[in-house]
């Protein structure tokens, strides 16, 4: 039968179009080797481990010339921070004696507490710059206080006075270079009396007093003599307002007063009064500006994180309860010495 072949309106096949077609074929079939050929190297070369090596990112900053600050709280091309160091420990051997001591001073044995705290200040095996030195003042300053202003006996510094006629409360103070307050407090006697009968018997604590006021450490210290007797925080003037020199105590003034700069005198109690409960007038004496007038040292209303910032006009200013001790244990004339 013959064979019917059908054409949909192309050209016939014929001996030219089996050539070109034979020729694609052809041409696909290299291509596709190529393909295969060369994913057959791909996968010979990542199984081998021979990978094209990463790209390395390189530094922005070094292509623009600009330098990156290193993150809050690190340095480049530094070692780790170091922590701060603590404060110095206190020796074994002091901090077994400062344990004793203060159970000394719970068991009211206030002489025994001054005498040791004394011997460790004048021995040097504590000075101002070890880490135990103010809690050795402090329980100092709570032992004297104590042998002051109550009845405790100490030959050392106390007199037993037998009042004869004509006495005074205020002639014996002058006698024994002490205050009346500190007579009534260490014998129990009424602030607000002066009576007192023939025959009575007092103690009464005889201090060679004297002041020394350190600008730089906001720290008072009274001394008896050449021992430290105690020490109070203390607040000085503003932009370097307190004179140094020589002074005296030369009144005392309770519930003070203040005459303010504009001319106007301020009544103790008035919320404008700066001065405190308590009112110490400084005069300088010796070789200091005669002046330096003006300056005392006095109490104050601010709260207690305010007593060591320097922030009066030049005066020394105190706990209100601080200075009103202060002024029961200063008689007049105390020497005062402010350095810096």
């Amino acid at each position: 039968m013959a064979k019917l072949r059908y054409n949909y309106g192309g050209k016939q096949p014929g001996p030219a179009s089996d050539s070109q077609a034979g020729s694609k074929r052809r041409l696909f079939l290299f291509v596709l080797l190529l393909i295969i050929a060369a994913l057959a190297v791909y996968l010979l070369k990542r199984n081998s481990g021979e990978e094209t090596p990463p790209k390395v990112a390189t530094n922005p900053a070094a292509e623009t010339g600009t330098v990156e600050a290193p993150p809050a709280g690190e340095t480049p091309d530094s070692e780790p921070e170091q922590p701060m160091p603590g404060p110095p420990a206190i020796p074994p051997e002091v901090a077994a004696e400062l344990a004793a001591v203060r159970s000394l001073l719970e068991q009211g044995e206030y002489v025994q507490v001054r005498e040791k705290i004394t011997a460790l200040l004048q021995d040097r095996r504590i000075t101002e710059a070890d880490p135990a030195w103010r809690e050795c003042v402090e329980l100092l300053s709570a032992a004297n206080t104590k042998i002051l202003f109550t009845d405790v006996p100490f030959p050392a510094k106390k007199a037993v006075y037998i009042v004869e006629p004509n006495d005074s409360l205020d002639k014996i103070a002058r006698q024994f270079q002490t205050t009346i307050e500190a007579i009534q407090i260490a014998n129990k006697l009424d602030l607000n009396s002066s009576h007192i009968r023939i025959g009575q018997k007092f103690r009464i604590y005889q201090g060679a007093w004297r002041l020394l006021v350190s600008k730089s450490k906001s720290l008072l210290y009274v001394y008896d003599g050449d021992e430290l007797f105690k020490i109070y925080d203390i607040g000085v003037g503003r932009q370097n307002r307190t004179p140094t020199g020589d002074f005296r105590v030369t009144a005392k003034i309770k519930e003070p007063p203040w005459y303010a700069p504009d001319g106007r005198v301020i009544p103790f109690g008035d919320p404008e009064n700066i001065l405190g409960t308590r009112w110490l007038d400084l005069k300088p004496t010796g070789e200091t500006d005669t002046t330096l007038t003006g300056y005392g040292i006095h109490g104050t209303w601010e709260k207690d994180s305010e007593i060591t910032k320097p922030l009066s006009n030049g005066c020394i200013r105190m706990r209100n309860q601080d200075v009103e001790e202060l002024f029961n244990i200063l008689p007049h004339q105390v020497p005062v010495k402010i350095e810096e």
